[in-house]
């Protein structure tokens, strides 16, 4: 209850549709854990939680409206969710094995935008900004992104998630005032 409350209280404050879904997404397995608290079976079976927390996960990784895709280190794309085949017309299968950039690049930047976001991300640092990419069919759009480094148990970046927010019905209600 507590943990919805704050998820509601976030919402309230207008936070970012990316940012509550982050609060969700963490608050999970608080719930999950919370749920099994001072059961026995729970004792006895720790993995058991984490069953039901990847499955929570996923489904919640698969159901959000904000486009998501997991990259390796070098930018190859190794998932993608529902909502990113929907924002740009391609196929999870389409997109796996290939490089961000290949196919997403509008052209629309400048070699700089680029450096400064890899710059950050290979820090270890998240990058959270605004581009203009490529659809299957060719056509533009732009975009609210964040980028988060993923790192193992030495501390090493390994991946990346990015959640992508289409903004162009946004864009359309800014130019049409």
């Amino acid at each position: 209850r507590a943990a919805a409350r704050a998820i509601r209280r976030a919402k309230a404050r207008l936070c970012p549709r990316w940012l509550w879904e982050l609060i969700f997404m963490t608050t999970l397995k608080v719930l999950i854990q919370q749920q099994y608290a001072g059961k026995a079976e729970a004792i006895a079976d720790p993995k058991r939680i984490d069953d039901d927390v990847m499955r929570l996960q996923s489904t919640a990784l698969r159901a959000v409206a904000n486009a998501i895709i997991i990259t390796d280190r070098g930018s190859t794309i190794m998932w993608a969710n529902p909502a990113f085949s929907t924002l740009t017309g391609y196929t999870l299968a389409e997109v796996v094995g290939k490089k961000t950039g290949d196919i997403l690049k509008s052209g629309k930047h400048e070699r700089a935008v680029y450096e400064h976001l890899w710059t950050t991300i290979l820090s270890g640092r998240l990058w959270h900004g605004t581009l203009v990419n490529r659809r299957k069919d060719g056509s533009l759009f732009p975009e609210e992104i964040t980028i988060t480094p993923v790192l193992d148990t030495k501390g090493e970046i390994t991946h990346f998630i990015a959640v992508i927010q289409d903004l162009t019905q946004r864009q359309k209600t800014e130019e049409s005032r």
